[in-house]
């Protein structure tokens, strides 16, 4: 990240697979800035995330400020912040920061992660800091939806990927346990299964032909011949 940023890399990205300690990584280059004089703004998109990593960063001994509801500590060293929050008139009050954090930066392109980036801009030029901030972005997917079934990269806001830490990476030095996985064949026909103009199943209807009593049962008794009573984690297609 350092000699990204001294080669001249102002928007660069660190890609690191999930479960391999992003939240870690992100407090640590936080100290690291603000020790080095540089005010840190981090964008969340979760609003469990905020305290999480407000949190993460108080215990290598650093201030922090929070804005989320009601809490408005903008003015703080280190701001964590989710995106919804930091909207409208609180954009007003934001300092001159030198680096932000956009975590899970996939979202960068949506209008609520611009509108803040326009507004550090003029935070910084009103203060007289006419050089370019820095914009890292934090994620395990550095590509979003074309909104067709296939995927872009950020270059309309990012400039490189500087650092990768993928799964295959991950489970080469331990960080993640291989996975080993069991194919169960149920027998269930979704070749019907309407599709959305983004290119995914339909919910609904995905629902409709999976969620039988059938399926269910098998999916059951698989867990219990295959999972023996180990903690497991279920995904759906909805909340029913």
């Amino acid at each position: 990240f350092g000699m990204a940023i001294r080669e001249g890399v102002h928007r660069p990205i660190i890609h690191a697979a999930t479960g391999t300690g992003k939240g870690t990584l992100l407090a640590g280059l936080c100290a690291g800035a603000v020790r080095g004089g540089w005010p840190v703004l981090v964008l969340v998109h979760r609003l469990n995330l905020v305290d999480d990593l407000a949190n993460r960063i108080k215990r290598l001994g650093e201030k922090v400020g929070v804005v989320q509801g009601p809490r408005h500590q903008i003015r703080a060293p280190i701001v964590v912040a989710s995106v919804q929050s930091l909207q409208g008139r609180r954009l007003r009050d934001l300092g001159p920061v030198n680096l932000v954090i956009t975590d899970e930066c996939h979202h960068a392109t949506a209008s609520s992660y611009q509108n803040v980036y326009a507004a550090v801009r003029k935070a910084r030029k009103a203060a007289g800091k006419h050089e370019r901030f820095v914009s890292l972005g934090l994620t395990a997917t550095p590509f979003r939806s074309d909104g067709r079934g296939g995927t872009l990269g950020l270059g309309e806001v990012y400039d490189a990927v500087v650092y990768s830490h993928g799964i295959v990476e991950a489970i080469a030095a331990g960080d993640l346990v291989p996975p080993r996985g069991i194919r169960v064949e149920t027998h269930v026909d979704i070749s019907a299964c309407k599709v959305t103009a983004g290119g995914d199943y339909d919910e609904a209807d995905l629902a409709r032909l999976t969620d039988t009593p059938a399926r269910n049962r098998l999916v059951v008794e698989k867990y219990q011949e295959h999972g023996q009573g180990l903690p497991a984690l279920a995904f759906c297609v909805d909340v029913a």
